[in-house]
């Protein structure tokens, strides 16, 4: 059994600022709730803002030794590793009132198939 750690409430403040200030940020204490959360999360604006929030919280690589863009017929010899359940089967979305229906979505698995150029990995169905 692992020993419970003390945590120290000031890193809880500073954590829940962090997370709170975001939502102030984006105005989300500003109205109500609407009554309807069947709301259309798939309306143009919805993705746009999607795609943008994706954009901004995307993580750079430092491209050492120019590794990147990765080629796969340059590849000889190499292999390349795709860790985890969420390659083949990522969660999306989530379910009740957040289930969002997405009709144009592709594993991360297969978009790097498609990516290198090579014949998609067949998964399991449920």
């Amino acid at each position: 059994m692992t020993a419970l750690k003390k945590v120290d409430p000031q890193k809880i403040d500073r954590a829940v600022y962090r997370v709170v200030k975001s939502f102030i940020k984006l105005g989300l204490y500003e109205e109500e709730l609407p009554d309807n959360y069947k709301a259309n999360v798939t309306s143009k604006e919805s993705i746009d803002f999607a795609q943008y929030s994706v954009e901004q919280s995307t993580v750079l690589l430092k491209n050492k030794d120019d590794v990147l863009p990765l080629d796969y017929l340059k590849m000889e010899n190499k292999s390349i590793l795709l860790l985890g359940n969420a390659a083949a089967y990522p969660i999306i979305h989530g379910y009740g009132s957040g289930s969002v229906k997405v009709d144009n979505f592709i594993p991360p698995l297969w978009a790097f198939c498609d990516a290198m150029g090579i014949e998609r990995i067949p998964l399991k169905t449920n």
